[in-house]
């Protein structure tokens, strides 16, 4: 009880709005936490200490699923239409990492920045055919690497030759992992 009552009074609060949406996310190095304002369909960047102002990275699609890149430079997102976008935060400019006939969400950076691990979608919109694949941060080189079922969560191991992921059945989550393709 005295740890758990030590941290709450120790608690920072660095986002004053109520319109947050599931998407926080810390930096790398952790000293920043991206998070999406559905009020104002905004993704902001701010400092975890709660000193200065939100950064305005990104307004206009809804955000889902961000996630930082292994060297801080690039977010990777999803949005409500099954498009993933990869937003360089030098030009604050955001590119379509896939051809627009292929959906995902729940991106993934590899460890080594190389890749991003995703759910692949035969209709995003109905949630069919989820699958897990693997495409270069260039939008090249996608490999579907489970059969489509009803998969969620991606994740690389910490040293990228492995992809863990959970199979959503009726009554157990059985937690999977897959070789990389490193």
């Amino acid at each position: 009880w005295e740890k758990i009552h030590s941290r709450v009074l120790g608690l920072t609060q660095i986002i004053q709005q109520s319109n947050i949406e599931r998407t926080l996310a810390w930096s790398p190095q952790g000293d920043k936490i991206i998070y999406f304002d559905y009020g104002s369909r905004s993704l902001y960047n701010i400092s975890t200490d709660g000193s200065g102002q939100p950064e305005l990275l990104q307004q206009g699609p809804y955000v889902l699923d961000a996630t930082w890149s292994p060297d801080a430079t690039q977010i990777a997102y999803s949005n409500r239409v099954g498009s993933i976008y990869i937003l360089n935060l030098t030009t604050k400019q955001a590119v379509t990492l896939l051809d627009d006939a292929i959906e995902g969400a729940q991106p993934c950076w590899s460890p080594d920045n190389t890749q991003i691990v995703f759910l692949l979608f035969e209709s995003y919109h109905d949630g069919i055919g989820r699958s897990i694949a693997v495409v270069n941060k260039d939008g090249s080189g996608l490999i579907e690497l489970t059969p489509k079922d009803n998969i969620t969560s991606p994740r690389w191991s910490p040293d990228g030759l492995q992809i863990l992921w959970v199979q959503l059945l009726s009554f157990t989550m059985p937690v999977h992992i897959t070789e990389g393709v490193h």
